[in-house]
């Protein structure tokens, strides 16, 4: 899958390609990618990773295929396991013996916007080497960076103690099991924001007696106890149904089809399955797909390829779930060109498909 900053969602080109960006992860560096330097050793988030860094004086890891012994990708220290995306993730300690706690902080790009709903998303592994398994896991939102001296969990009496800052919890929705070690598992949360946010922390809050735990197969009699976890891609989103708005034309250019071919490609497919995502969420909505080309080319073969290219769309949708009596599509040809001149540009931003979300009335 995709891997950037920015998380795109959809649509086509026509003959050629452009880019238009729709919605934006607000989270930087979400995806462990951008770094200083290869990471050498561990306890290097801090250290190696741009727009990252720990509220505590727990030490935190990054792991990346351009690193090799204790931080490589995929083996390293504590087990092996591939990148959910990219290159590269982070690693943590969500239980470890006396409080110990280690934590990730991520800078927003923005403050969030108050009384606007948005979705947190990332996704997590096991460590195989872990003794035990917890849930653990929570997303702490600042309104600015947090600095304490403690190694151990970052509690509310503790944060009383960063003087001046805003901060609010918000509880985490695990989309599988939290004791995986093959597989990387999404947790995620749809939350109102306070209008504060400009932070965020991921990590263990509670202490060790209030942390669930669970004995994996490592566990063996006197062992120590202690829960690793892999993160990657945190992304976090204007909720979809606070970003489109209703009879609004979107647009996003960004593939590439064949000359006179609407067949779709594997990075087609994959935009087309982010914009499933998003749209799935809003109840009771409708979406029509709109196909366009430029002046190039008969007026009856710029009809039929608007056509088959905007169903091509369509279809993938309803084979990915949305509902079939909920999804129409048309071919425009250039009959609507979003820039009515014949230079190259403006043809380039004519080949396109948009899609119009309405309400949807159930007959």
């Amino acid at each position: 899958m995709l891997r950037s900053q920015i998380l795109v969602v959809l649509l086509f080109s026509c003959l050629g390609q452009s880019t238009l960006i729709f919605s934006q992860n607000l989270v930087k560096n979400g995806g462990f990618e951008l770094l200083t330097e290869c990471p050498e050793g561990v306890s290097s988030l801090a250290r190696n990773g741009v727009h990252l860094s720990s509220p505590t004086a727990g030490t935190t890891d990054i792991f990346s295929t351009c690193s090799s012994g204790k931080v490589a990708v995929p083996r390293n220290f504590r087990g092996s396991q591939k990148a959910q995306f990219g290159k590269a993730y982070a690693g943590l300690y969500l239980f470890s013996p006396n409080n110990y706690r280690e934590y990730i902080q991520f800078s927003l790009d923005t403050t969030l916007e108050k009384g606007t709903y948005y979705n947190l998303r990332f996704f997590v592994s096991l460590a195989e080497t872990s003794t035990v398994s917890t849930p653990s896991l929570n997303v702490l939102f600042t309104d600015g960076p947090i600095a304490l001296g403690t190694s151990k969990n970052l509690s509310k009496n503790r944060l009383v103690k960063h003087e001046g800052s805003k901060y609010s919890f918000q509880k985490l929705t695990w989309t599988g099991s939290y004791i995986n070690v093959d597989d990387w598992v999404e947790v995620k949360v749809r939350f109102k924001a306070k209008g504060f946010e400009r932070g965020i922390i991921l990590g263990n809050f509670r202490n060790d007696q209030l942390t669930i735990k669970r004995k994996t197969n490592e566990y063996r009699n006197g062992s120590k106890e202690f829960a690793y976890y892999y993160i990657d891609e945190v992304t976090l989103l204007k909720d979809a149904q606070e970003a489109y708005q209703m009879g609004e034309a979107y647009v996003i250019d960004g593939v590439r089809f064949d000359t006179d071919s609407y067949e779709l490609s594997g990075i087609a497919k994959e935009k087309i399955r982010e914009l499933y995502k998003r749209i799935k969420t809003i109840p009771k909505i409708k979406i029509t797909i709109n196909g366009h080309t430029d002046d190039m080319g008969s007026e009856g073969h710029n009809e039929f390829l608007s056509h088959k290219r905007a169903k091509s769309v369509a279809t993938y949708l309803v084979e990915l779930g949305f509902p079939n009596e909920r999804i129409v599509w048309a071919g425009h040809g250039n009959r609507k060109p979003l820039i009515p001149k014949f230079t190259e540009e403006a043809r380039l931003q004519n080949r396109r498909v948009d899609f119009v979300i309405t309400d949807f009335e159930d007959q």
